[in-house]
């Protein structure tokens, strides 16, 4: 992140005396278990303004809660662009960074997701990046512990989210060993547990 914030300002015709981030993170709703991305961000933050921030120039960290909603998350970049203008926006979750991304480009912003599987948030797309494996380099490794382990019959617990059920799927397909099968259960991330889908799975 921090290497991306100095590429562009460093580059920047337009320099400010502050650089501003904006980061859309679920701190609430059933993405809110991403809350550490918020702690990551506000330490290397504090890190790096306690250098002496980049060319002089001290990082601004907006926070702003999607509530794991689209809605709300594209509501809150279309108020960022109109009253702060950052210089980077960063966000997570599959749903939220794709609808993201559009809004981006058409504003001519530069969106990071991250943490998102999904390959194609950055195609065709100019403005925006992805800091995260491919849901193939996840499903790889995947695959190749349960070869390992020799397993024919493998359960798939998932929660119903677009990256999520993206590996599953993939996973699913990809699963060839001789006499192999699978069986999927999803959850809901918002259950204090997952007793009763265990069971069923």
């Amino acid at each position: 992140l921090v290497a991306s914030v100095y590429a562009v300002y460093a580059y920047s015709d337009d320099q400010k005396d502050a650089i501003t981030i904006a980061a859309l993170l679920p701190l609430t709703g059933r993405g809110s278990h991403l809350i550490d991305m918020r702690y990551a961000l506000e330490e290397a933050v504090d890190v790096v303004n306690s250098w002496g921030g980049i060319n002089g120039s001290k990082i601004d960290l907006i926070i702003r809660d999607s509530q794991s909603n689209v809605s709300v998350a594209v509501q809150e970049f279309a108020d960022l662009e109109a009253s702060e203008k950052p210089l980077l926006y960063l966000s997570a979750m599959c749903g939220i960074s794709l609808a993201l991304s559009s809004k981006a480009e058409e504003a001519g912003a530069v969106l990071m997701g991250g943490g998102v599987l999904l390959q194609n948030l950055t195609e065709g797309k100019e403005w925006v990046f992805r800091y995260s494996p491919t849901t193939g380099d996840d499903v790889a490794t995947v695959l190749s512990i349960v070869e390992r382990l020799g397993s024919e019959r493998v359960g798939v617990l998932y929660s119903n989210d677009m990256c999520t059920r993206a590996a599953m799927s993939m996973f699913v397909e990809s699963f060839d060993i001789p006499n192999g099968t699978t069986v999927t259960q999803q959850f809901d991330e918002r259950a204090e547990t997952y007793y009763d889908e265990i069971a069923a799975l």
